[in-house]
């Protein structure tokens, strides 16, 4: 006899809509400081000796420092693909990014002003942290013309966030202003959906958004709407986007880029802030 092909049940692909209440409980990662005091997004200050003691002393730690390191190392070794280019950004020259031949590489010097800034942090290397500032600023100086209609580049947000103990007023304000023109009045995806339709992996990767904003967190030119906009969109695809019993509804893939390019990112800054998700019962 033919076999009967099985059924599903009808919510096998697309989580029902519900609303989850749950206790928010406690987390490890600290409260956001008074605005203006850096770094803010993910650590404060006073995170920082124990931080650097894990980063050093853990085998986690270790690989992560090693990892950034290696990244650092590689691209600004002698002759390497971004010395020139973050030289020439140091001594203010607008046009710096032509000197990187790579295009690969091209897309990643925001990210490299990032690493370096952090380990700069973490090394308390102060000569580190003015070459990367002298960096930072021109490397947004450069993109004036492209800010307002820019991707959220959170790079810029963390460097901005570890590097601001050692910029002058006037780096201050050139970055803060930049990071201003790419979030002000922005919307990430989702922000307009109905709860139930944020269901996938473009909700978590919208955070960095989020996250940029959140590096001038009440300074001047921040948006607090960008914050308040999010938190629904996260905790809505915790809810709509992983099942009861904790699989994501689209494949692993698509789960780990949202969450690895802005989600779990976003999740820690929100707890620190007061709207801890990370007690969701579906994580």
């Amino acid at each position: 006899s033919a076999q009967t092909r099985p059924t599903l049940p009808k919510d096998y692909f697309r989580a029902t809509p519900k609303q989850l209440e749950w206790e928010p409980g406690d987390h490890p990662f600290g409260k956001a400081p008074e605005a203006g005091v850096h770094p803010r997004i993910l650590i404060s200050p006073d995170d920082l000796p124990e931080l650097r003691r894990k980063l050093q002393e853990t085998a986690c730690g270790q690989r992560a420092m090693g990892s950034i390191g290696a990244w650092i190392s590689y691209g600004t070794r002698k002759e390497g693909p971004l010395t020139a280019a973050l030289q020439a950004y140091a001594n203010g020259d607008l046009n710096a990014r032509e000197k990187v031949e790579d295009g690969w590489w091209k897309n990643q010097i925001a990210l490299s002003i990032n690493l370096g800034a952090f380990q700069a942090l973490i090394k308390e290397d102060q000569e580190a942290q003015r070459f990367y500032s002298k960096v930072l600023v021109t490397y947004v100086r450069s993109l004036d013309s492209e800010l307002d209609n820019m991707r959220p580049s959170t790079s810029i947000g963390f460097a901005y966030d570890w590097l601001y103990p050692a910029m002058t007023a006037e780096e201050r304000t050139t970055v803060r202003i930049a990071i201003s023109r790419m979030t002000m009045g922005k919307s990430s995806h989702g922000m307009d959906f109905a709860p139930e339709n944020r269901s996938y992996n473009w909700m978590p990767h919208g955070m960095q958004l989020c996250l940029l904003a959140l590096a001038i967190e009440g300074e001047e030119g921040y948006d607090p709407t960008v914050y308040a906009r999010s938190v629904p969109v996260m905790r809505d695809f915790l809810t709509y986007g992983i099942y009861d019993d904790g699989t994501p509804t689209e494949g692993t893939h698509y789960f780990n880029f949202g969450m690895g390019s802005g989600g779990s990112m976003s999740l820690v800054a929100m707890a620190r802030r007061g709207d801890n998700l990370l007690q969701h019962p579906h994580l």
